[in-house]
């Protein structure tokens, strides 16, 4: 007598394809909120009060937990309590630290710049901490789903689709946060810019006042000696 097959939930294709999407999704916000800072920096750097020299702390203590050994403290909690449990607690512990970055950012707490940074250094390392963790998560769970089926194929859409998160974070970011901006205080939106399609002569002259034509002419003349030699 044969032996009945016992079939799980991942020997269904369109199941297992499913779960890849919904952690893919998670790949891509992770990898968005890590990287879309770098799209922001010239509005954080007039608008903060922040210098290149702070942006780079602020952006390279974002992972110093992990280099100091938490994510392998993940990885432990992940092989003893699994994949929900460990999905709460580090899913948490990476909005917290997203929540506590952008009200550093804001005036709720404080308006000192310097205060913000520190707060804002504070929410990324938290943020850190989940962030390792959760893509440690989305691996584990990728293979359980996908062991002995499409496993390759899987890990490299999720990891395109992280990627994504990531150049679409740093592509846009400035576009949603010009939306609306900070003015003496106060919060402005910004007020939708329509093209020119009906009166092109509305556009103005170039400034050519402000041009240093004689500085241009002497390169001409310049470069017209040197094709002649």
């Amino acid at each position: 007598m044969t032996d009945a097959i016992k079939k799980t939930l991942r020997d269904s294709a369109p199941t297992r394809w499913l779960v890849l999407f919904m952690v893919s999704m998670l790949m891509f916000a992770t990898y968005w909120f890590q990287d879309f800072y770098s799209g922001l920096k010239p509005l954080m750097e007039s608008q903060l009060g922040i210098d290149s020299s702070e942006f780079g702390t602020l952006i390279g203590l974002t992972t110093i937990a992990n280099v100091l050994g938490m994510i392998i403290v993940g990885g432990m909690i992940l092989d003893k309590w699994g994949i929900r449990v460990t999905a709460i607690i580090f899913g948490l512990v990476a909005t917290m630290g997203g929540a506590i970055s952008a009200l550093g950012a804001s005036d709720i707490i404080t308006t000192a710049p310097e205060t913000k940074l520190n707060i804002m250094i504070v929410g990324r390392i938290i943020f850190g901490i989940g962030l390792e963790i959760t893509c440690v998560l989305i691996t584990r769970t990728i293979v359980k789903w996908f062991k002995g089926y499409e496993l390759a194929l899987a890990m490299a859409i999720n990891m395109g689709i992280g990627r994504l998160g990531s150049a679409l974070g740093t592509a846009i970011s400035p576009d949603i946060a010009n939306i609306y901006y900070k003015k003496d205080g106060t919060i402005i939106k910004s007020e939708e810019q329509g093209y020119i399609t009906e009166d092109i002569d509305t556009l103005p002259y170039p400034a050519y006042e402000l041009l240093d034509i004689p500085k241009y002419t002497q390169l001409v003349s310049l470069e017209k000696t040197l094709s002649q030699d």
